[in-house]
């Protein structure tokens, strides 16, 4: 682990076995995963990046609330709230290609999405965010360039080639401000 800046990056390594086909037979082997994460604090609270896909990073976020504070469940998901979200398109509407809706209130229809270069002008944008909630985006972020897909459980997708690095960067930049606050106890 390495604290700087307020930011403490670490590698989260375990072992798990494997099972390779060769020549006809599936033989098992140990193979070692490293997972990058970082605990950020913003804003009085600490949030927790991993870096790597969902169920692994669920995996081992609750590996880490289990070492850090004795309980699997202290550690919870992000929640980024849908007016969040559409504000977070609307400062950058240009850049947004893709929004997918969700708890529309038209019987037999759940989620609904908008695919195009100039989704905020049409009347049918109006139509969805009046009528559900926006849980997908996909944009480019104007101060790293990136493009990226944001949902509202605080997934985060990077579709350029970045290094793990940058990415944290961009969560630390971008999307923490997103992320609603926890609640005091």
């Amino acid at each position: 682990m390495k604290l700087s800046d307020n930011v403490l990056t670490g590698l989260y390594s375990y072992d798990h076995v494997v099972h390779n086909y060769h020549r006809g037979k599936v033989t098992p082997s140990p193979a070692t995963r490293e997972v990058l994460f970082s605990f950020n604090e913003y804003v009085g609270s600490l949030f927790l990046t991993v870096v790597e896909k969902k169920e692994v990073a669920n995996r081992v976020a609750n590996k880490l609330s289990q070492l850090a504070f004795g309980e699997m469940d202290d550690i919870v998901e992000a929640r980024i709230l849908p007016e969040t979200l559409k504000d977070f398109h609307l400062v950058n509407p240009e850049n947004t290609s893709v929004i997918f809706f969700e708890n529309m209130d038209i019987p037999n229809l759940n989620k609904l999405s908008l695919y195009g270069p100039d989704l905020t002008g049409t009347s049918l944008f109006d139509q969805y965010t009046a009528r559900g909630d926006p849980w997908y985006i996909l944009t480019k972020s104007k101060k790293h360039k990136h493009t990226v897909g944001i949902v509202r459980d605080g997934s985060v997708t990077i579709f350029n080639t970045v290094d793990k690095q940058e990415y944290l960067r961009y969560i630390a930049d971008e999307i923490l401000q997103l992320v609603q606050l926890p609640r005091k106890v």
